[in-house]
């Protein structure tokens, strides 16, 4: 629904300033599943745009929406971190065969 997102008298988007910004497709989704689900989908091509981890760990460092989350404008908490540590810590992991946690 669109008050989902567009919120207040004149009905801003929430991610509003977010180039290119859409709802990600249904099978990206990671709201209600466990850290080991989410490792799993974040390896699995059929999930992840079909990239590598390589490919995700590019994506990370140079889409414009992503690098928008360490600078999302006044009243938004940036992501933790940077991209920059993002991307090495996804290369560390996909180097040591990307483990995901136990249940």
């Amino acid at each position: 629904r669109c008050s989902n997102c567009h919120v207040g008298e004149d009905h801003i988007p929430l991610w509003s300033g977010a180039p290119h910004w859409a709802l990600p497709p249904i099978e990206m989704q990671w709201a209600g599943r466990s850290s080991r689900e989410i490792c799993e989908q974040i390896k699995n091509p059929a999930k992840n745009g079909q990239r590598t981890l390589g490919d995700v760990a590019d994506h990370v460092g140079h889409d414009a929406l992503v690098l928008w989350g360490w600078n999302p404008g006044p009243g938004r908490e940036p992501a933790p971190y940077s991209a920059a540590e993002l991307v090495g810590f996804i290369l560390r992991w996909d180097a040591l065969g990307a483990p995901c946690p136990a249940e």
